[in-house]
């Protein structure tokens, strides 16, 4: 459980980091009606990727640990729903202040939130090779802070995997940036079918391989 929470408080801290350079760096350097709309974005992002953090530290507090394992055991449906996503919540004994350790800076941190740093970074980097194998040459920047955008839009989409959200975003930010619309939609659709679709079918297949491995590891122990 404290695997999850690490790695999603470090996720939302890497697009905060993000959200704030897109923040100050459209101040500095773009102008205009169109960068007007970009910095709402980027302040939207700032304020929503820092409440997601604070409610996470709510949640890694003793008290409120306590209060949700105690529900968690009286509700048949909680307990089933952990089983079954084989979600491990922290034993009462262990809720001390070793827990509250892990957000100390350290190696702890700094690793997990690097990574999901360079996450990002990998995104933007592969939408600004195939902009440059298109011909289209474009600030690595420039495709940062438009994969920043796109993935606060994301954040609350309702649809899964951001489906029609993150394409559309990413569609209208890029032409923001002044990228000709032809060029960024076949961007869009290439690096949504090589960052989402084209994994799917390995991930589908680790994850029944993985289940299958567990199941052996329990039976076994």
């Amino acid at each position: 459980f404290s695997t999850v929470i690490l790695e999603s408080f470090t996720y939302y801290l890497a697009h905060l980091v993000f959200s704030l350079f897109t923040f100050v760096y459209l101040i500095v350097i773009f102008k205009g009606v169109v960068s007007g709309i970009l910095l709402l974005v980027a302040l939207f992002g700032i304020i929503l990727f820092v409440f997601l953090d604070y409610m996470i530290l709510m949640l890694t507090r003793k008290k409120t640990m306590i209060s949700l394992s105690g529900k968690i055991e009286k509700h048949k449906w909680l307990n089933w729903l952990f089983n079954k996503v084989k979600l491990q919540f922290p034993e009462k004994e262990i809720l001390t202040k070793e827990w509250e350790g892990v957000w100390r800076i350290n190696r702890s941190l700094l690793q997990p939130l690097f990574w999901q740093l360079m996450i990002i970074v990998a995104d933007a980097g592969t939408v600004f090779l195939l902009f440059n194998g298109f011909n289209v040459k474009i600030n690595f920047l420039v495709a940062l802070m438009g994969m920043t955008l796109t993935k606060i839009i994301s954040m609350v989409s309702v649809s899964p995997g951001a489906l029609v959200f993150f394409e559309g975003a990413m569609i209208l930010f890029y032409t923001a940036f002044g990228i000709p619309l032809h060029f960024v939609i076949v961007v869009t659709l290439l690096f949504r079918g090589l960052s989402f679709w084209l994994p799917m079918p390995f991930g589908l297949y680790f994850y029944k391989h993985l289940g299958r491995v567990n199941n052996n590891f329990n039976a076994n122990a």
